[in-house]
């Protein structure tokens, strides 16, 4: 694909609001009624250190696994036992109005107010993040997701100077993980001149989610939004997948991405929507991406339909499945659109769940 058409994919796509995510609807600094969501205006997960809107890291040398840096400027690291698993921040972005019914459709206002309330959150405006994963396990650097290019708008785009934070370049990364194609998830996939970021990493993509967006079009996606953002999430996934022709990868539960990492199907948000599970010795981390988007609404009330997921129906029951395992097993998780540095635990409340940050460690 040439350079004007994947400009055109990556950039117009999430610039004009024709997205796959609330999250990036925000960024993209498009509005829709009743719920709708306004440009975004801050980056409060970056801690410093990275001029805004900057697209190429600094020269950086890489840090060696097990090397001793703090932790802040725009990303976050914990140890899951012999593998390094850092949270990477693309940025934040915010939302005006309510939720309600973006989240909720199939409830009520005064049910997803009664989910902000108890978390002390506004039932008006909404902050949303973007946590991309970049693990170190053995030899390899394994990045999930590649966050929102430079076309994500000011809040967004963050993730190469947060990298080089970090002490990573990006020909370091030797596996590229999506986990699902909406444009908050592979906007950083090129460069402005067309070119692939991560031009020395392997591309994996589950098989489900190559064949969906390969045929799909605006009466596939099921969740009640407009036709013309259907149409921006159609365009642009299929960018992707050409842009990766011959380079792509499909991976399931049985593919060897690296020592103790393993992908794990987690479908309805779309329908070859993916987690990623570290293990190392007696630990274990879940980066569940998309699997909640909302740190009140999704937890508490994971049977609230999301607009932006292809099969809201689905969605919610794939979220009430891995939300009871993964609270049953006491599994730390790392989410894209959690508060930043979105790692913690879900702890049974109510009807739902609670969120519980992890505590942090400098």
């Amino acid at each position: 694909m040439d350079r004007d058409v994947m400009a055109n994919v990556s950039r117009r796509a999430i610039v004009g609001g024709l997205v796959g995510s609330a999250a990036t609807l925000a960024l993209g600094g498009q509005a829709l009624a009743n719920g709708a969501l306004a440009r975004a205006r801050v980056d409060k997960a970056s801690g410093g250190g990275a001029k805004p809107g900057a697209t190429k890291p600094a020269a950086t040398k890489p840090a060696a696994t097990g090397t001793t840096l703090p932790n802040g400027s725009g990303f976050y690291r914990v140890m899951v036992g012999n593998a390094e698993v850092v949270c990477i921040a693309d940025g934040s972005g915010e939302m005006a109005g309510s939720p309600f019914p973006m989240w909720g459709a199939n409830g009520t206002k005064a049910e997803v107010d009664a989910a902000l309330d108890a978390e002390f959150l506004p039932r008006e405006g909404s902050s949303f993040y973007f946590n991309c994963a970049l693990v170190r396990s053995g030899t390899d650097v394994v990045l999930m997701d590649l966050g929102n290019g430079t076309g994500g708008g000011p809040g967004a785009g963050k993730l190469l100077p947060h990298l080089a934070n970090l002490g990573v370049k990006p020909s370091d990364v030797t596996c590229v993980v999506f986990s699902h194609l909406h444009p908050d998830h592979f906007g950083g996939l090129t460069d402005d001149n067309g070119e692939l970021v991560f031009d020395k990493a392997r591309y994996f993509i589950s098989r489900d989610e190559s064949d969906f967006w390969s045929r799909a079009g605006v009466a596939d996606i099921k969740g009640q939004i407009p036709d013309e953002f259907k149409k921006g999430m159609v365009a642009g996934a299929a960018g992707v997948l050409a842009k990766l022709k011959g380079k792509l990868e499909m991976a399931d539960a049985t593919t060897k991405l690296s020592e103790g990492l393993r992908l794990v199907p987690a479908p309805g948000h779309t329908a070859g929507h993916q987690m990623l599970m570290v293990e190392s010795g007696a630990k274990r981390l879940a980066v569940v991406a998309d699997l909640v988007h909302h740190v009140a609404i999704s937890l508490r009330r994971p049977d609230l339909h999301i607009q932006f997921d292809a099969d809201p129906a689905a969605g919610a029951a794939t979220r009430q499945r891995v939300l009871a395992q993964l609270a049953s097993d006491k599994t730390e998780v790392l989410a894209y659109h959690m508060p930043f540095p979105g790692f913690g635990h879900v702890r049974p409340e109510g009807k739902g769940y609670q969120w519980v940050p992890s505590l942090w460690q400098w």
